[in-house]
């Protein structure tokens, strides 16, 4: 075949291919969508006796996210927003870890909240995939209340955490975010236990018994009990390929309370999801609580799931007032499906290539054959 012929049947193909990779029936988009997702390990605030302001304050375990199909992430973690904070934004990918180590926050007249270790770790990636993953932690963290110098409440080392992630797959998008276990022992001076054991007696004579025997057992300070706040998790799914979203799924945080633990007149106290309740009201003791409970929403494309925090006030004048909130998750997704463009109104629906690349392709064929029949009858 000369090389006449050779091109005029490339230049045929070539045209045919161009005219398929034109059609805009081969060329659909993809839907857009966006995710978030924030988890609250603890805020723990400190109170003087009789004051309605706090006398320090700390936010721990904190992590957040979101997510577009642009692609972008903002993304952040922290041990201790106060101190330091991980930060990410991506693209290009980005990791952050803040690192505080042996950190102690004070207050001249009433004493200080000491960490081990306190970590966030934010990672934002949209190159090999599209994601971000973020842990806020406290390790060791120990509240010691020395208001004048007397030893007044004392918290034995505890741990916070919380994660938010958010995944964006080929199939599916989803957020996700949760809290850990936090068990928080609380003790108090043994100077200091007595006059409450005798409070307490005159109101719930059981709890009397048990404070009287607690009162004096290990060292200078006696258990009075122990707060365990129970995970919390929420988790958001969007199907892509359907542009609809699942059931959230979403589960606050329980509260277990054990009055006077490791002693023979040991109480647990479990509360329930919604719950409020009142221990040892009108005493240093006083235990206030509020449960939160879990919120889902599902419309379509459009998901979100809310674990709500549990709200904590421990004892009461004349003793400093630890008020905690803890274990708090949400997250959310939304779809929006690809954007079909509608021919003109009064012409019918186009599901080819535009009519002027049809004559033109069809135009150009006829020309080649036309040529390559005549060089075949000259070939013959």
């Amino acid at each position: 075949m000369k090389a006449s012929s050779r091109l005029l049947i490339a230049l045929a193909c070539g045209s045919i291919v161009a005219f398929f990779a034109a059609a805009p029936a081969l060329s659909a988009t993809t839907g857009s969508y966006a995710a978030t997702a924030d988890g609250t390990g603890l805020t723990l605030a400190v109170f003087s006796p009789g004051s309605d302001t706090p006398a320090f304050s700390l936010d721990i375990g904190i992590t957040h996210g979101v997510l577009d199909s642009t692609p972008h992430i903002t993304a952040s973690a922290a041990g201790i927003v106060q101190v330091d904070t991980a930060n990410t934004e991506a693209p290009p990918n980005a990791d952050d870890v803040v690192s505080i180590i042996d950190e102690t926050v004070a207050n001249a007249n009433l004493g200080a909240i000491h960490v081990d270790l306190a970590k966030g770790t934010s990672s934002s990636v949209t190159s090999t995939g599209l994601f971000t993953h973020n842990r806020g932690e406290v390790v060791g963290a120990q509240v010691a209340l020395t208001p004048g110098g007397t030893a007044v409440i004392n918290t034995p080392p505890f741990a916070v955490a919380s994660e938010s992630n958010i995944d964006a797959l080929p199939g599916t998008v989803t957020s996700e975010a949760h809290s850990d276990e936090v068990v928080i022992p609380v003790e108090l001076g043994d100077t200091l236990v007595q006059p409450i054991c005798d409070a307490l007696g005159q109101i719930l004579p059981p709890l009397g018994d048990a404070c009287d025997q607690a009162v004096g057992q290990v060292g200078p300070f006696t258990r009075v009990l122990e707060v365990h706040v129970l995970p919390s998790a929420v988790e958001c799914v969007l199907d892509r390929a359907t542009n609809t979203a699942s059931v959230p799924v979403a589960q606050a945080a329980l509260l277990e309370i054990v009055l006077f633990p490791g002693t023979v007149a040991e109480q647990d106290i479990s509360v329930s999801l919604g719950q409020t309740i009142d221990l040892a009201d009108g005493t240093p003791l006083h235990i206030h609580a509020v449960l939160g409970d879990a919120a889902t929403s599902v419309d379509g494309a459009v998901a979100t799931a809310t674990a709500s925090a549990l709200h904590l006030d421990l004892l009461d004048d004349p003793l400093p007032t630890v008020s905690i909130v803890a274990a708090e998750s949400s997250c959310a997704v939304t779809g929006q499906p690809a954007t079909i463009r509608k021919p003109p109104p009064a012409v019918l629906p186009q599901t080819g290539a535009p009519l002027s690349l049809i004559y033109g392709a069809g135009g150009l064929m006829i020309a080649l054959g036309l040529g390559l029949t005549r060089l075949l009858r000259r070939a013959a």
